[in-house]
């Protein structure tokens, strides 16, 4: 009787339902193209630099510019005191205008000599002596004509004028301060800045690959190929306009070893100046297929080596051991482990493992 009870007892029992699955979503793996090209790190340079230095000497009475703003070629942009120069104007005008009546006086009477001398009224020594004054007249107007323009260049140059286009920088020197012409140090640089340059180093054989993708390029299609190129500021933002690069008159490095390449980028709103450090992407148009997945897909196995999780048939959860690459934005390339069609787990809980059999639902990607 006693085992009835207990047989009783036991079919009276009530089983606790089963534990619902943990829910994991994934996505489908799949290939990606991407431009086949190279990424060089490069620095921005001046398109031109001019410094503005005085070709006369004397105080400087005024600063004509301010700092930082855009000049054209030719623009004032300091004077210097005029006075003295206005002054060595004036005497050798003076002096000019002098030497100019003296040779009026000497060329009349060379030609009434010359007549003279042709009726045989004067001996041929009275009139070499006029004819000889009549060109030492001449002499002295032409070194005085060159006497004023030397004084006129001098007076001219006391307004000092921006060299070239671009945007000038602090100035150096003060108003009242006496400059020196031709000094060493200049009085404010001039920086022509749209466009601008991008020059990268290269390894040689770097260069050699370039310019055969180059020339493949251009084999396969029609016309000249292109040599455009991106850039990328060092936060990963990218410039919005594509610059040109240049594989004529490449210059060499002796000190890293490496040619240096420089592209040209348009910089109408002056996103650029120069000195910025910067990253410069090279495509010839050419594509690659590549598997790209979310890094945050990957975690670092017991061997250290990168690991992804993905779902079997039966929604199993299977350990797979992958080969990365290089970075894409917030995407790593997967070289090996990982094929098309692949269920890769991208959000998870913690208490996840392989082995584990899960609910598995596709991952949505949130509207922008």
């Amino acid at each position: 009787m006693g085992v009835c009870a207990l047989c009783a007892c036991g079919r009276g029992e009530t089983r606790a339902p089963a534990a619902p699955l943990p829910q994991v979503e994934f996505i489908a793996v799949a290939e990606s193209h991407l431009p086949l090209g190279e990424t060089l790190a490069g620095k921005t340079e001046a398109f031109a630099v001019a410094d503005v230095r005085p070709q006369v000497s004397g105080q400087l009475t005024e600063r004509l510019f301010a700092e930082g703003s855009e000049v054209a070629a030719g623009q004032p942009l300091f004077q210097i005191d005029r006075a003295p120069y206005q002054a060595a104007y004036d005497g050798a005008s003076a002096i000019l205008q002098n030497a100019e009546d003296a040779l009026a006086l000497a060329e009349a009477k060379a030609k009434r000599y010359a007549e003279l001398y042709k009726q045989f009224a004067i001996s041929k020594q009275d009139n070499d002596s006029v004819q000889a004054a009549y060109k030492q007249a001449a002499t002295i107007v032409a070194q005085q004509k060159a006497v004023l323009e030397n004084a006129e260049l001098n007076l001219n140059n006391t307004l000092i004028r921006a060299p070239i286009s671009g945007y000038v920088g602090r100035s150096q020197i003060s108003q009242g301060a006496l400059v020196t012409a031709y000094q060493q140090s200049p009085l404010a640089v001039v920086e022509a800045i749209n466009p601008i340059y991008v020059d990268v180093g290269v390894l040689p054989g770097l260069l050699a690959t370039l310019k055969d993708r180059l020339a493949g390029a251009a084999r396969k299609g029609a016309g000249q190929p292109a040599t455009h190129v991106k850039l990328k500021f060092e936060d990963g933002a990218l410039y919005p306009l594509e610059g040109k690069l240049s594989f004529a008159n490449v210059a060499f490095d002796k000190i890293e070893g490496k040619v240096v390449l420089r592209a040209t980028f348009p910089n109408p709103k002056l996103a650029l100046g120069p000195g910025m450090k910067v990253s410069l992407v090279y495509s010839d148009g050419s594509e690659d297929v590549a598997i790209l997945v979310p890094k945050a897909a990957l975690h670092d196995g017991a061997d250290g080596h990168a690991q992804a999780l993905v779902l079997d048939r039966r929604d199993m959860v299977r350990e797979r051991a992958v080969t990365v690459g290089a970075v894409t934005g917030d995407q790593e390339r997967v070289t090996a482990g990982l094929e098309p069609g692949d269920r890769l787990v991208v959000n998870a809980p913690a208490r996840v493992h392989a082995g584990m059999r899960v609910r598995a639902v596709a991952h949505q990607v949130p509207s922008s």
